[in-house]
């Protein structure tokens, strides 16, 4: 888990834009990390040394995680498409609305 991110960018690898991340863990260990975008999904890969090796094997990180293959760019969506979590949430606030009417009538009608 970071404790603190010291410095974060987008970088191009490939024709990609990935997120690159510098940071500092809870116990005091030093990352460097990519936030890869992929199709279907994203990949994360994080690279974590001891303080006193970090600035020695930081190059060799960013050299590999450049070095990975099989990255793609996400699936471009239609300018009408509602992405699902936001539709999942629409329904199910109008699911619960429903149950707080219906709560609400059959309690008024047993007084």
């Amino acid at each position: 888990m970071a404790r603190a991110i010291s410095k974060k960018e987008v970088v191009s690898i490939g024709e990609l834009s990935w997120g690159r991340l510098e940071g500092t863990t809870v116990d005091n260990y030093r990352f460097l990390a990519f936030v890869v975008p992929g199709h279907p999904q994203n990949a994360w890969i994080q690279f974590t040394a001891v303080p006193e090796a970090y600035d020695r094997l930081v190059g060799t990180f960013d050299a590999t995680a450049r070095a990975t293959r099989g990255a793609q760019a996400p699936a471009a969506r239609k300018k009408n498409d509602a992405p699902v979590p936001l539709l999942f949430v629409a329904v199910a606030a109008l699911g619960a609305l429903t149950v707080m009417k219906w709560k609400r009538g059959s309690t008024k009608s047993s007084l």
